[in-house]
């Protein structure tokens, strides 16, 4: 079984506009959206996934949800 792709997760046009860190135990390569924001997979804690979207945004408002 297993769990469906991102692509398939987030469909063709996700909410989201700005890059999204996603904390995860499991590794996977960026996905870049054409019309849309990019996805980074973040395996080394919430920190780092903190750290680089901060980074990402600059000086703009970064944000960080859980579920």
């Amino acid at each position: 079984m297993g769990r469906p792709p991102v692509r398939e997760t987030l469909g063709q046009k996700p909410p989201f506009r700005a890059p999204v860190f996603v904390r995860t135990h499991h590794a996977r390569p960026p996905l870049e959206k054409d019309d849309g924001p990019s996805f980074t997979c973040v395996t080394d804690g919430v920190e780092s996934a903190l750290e680089q979207a901060r980074e990402a945004a600059d000086e703009r408002r970064s944000a960080v949800d859980h579920h």
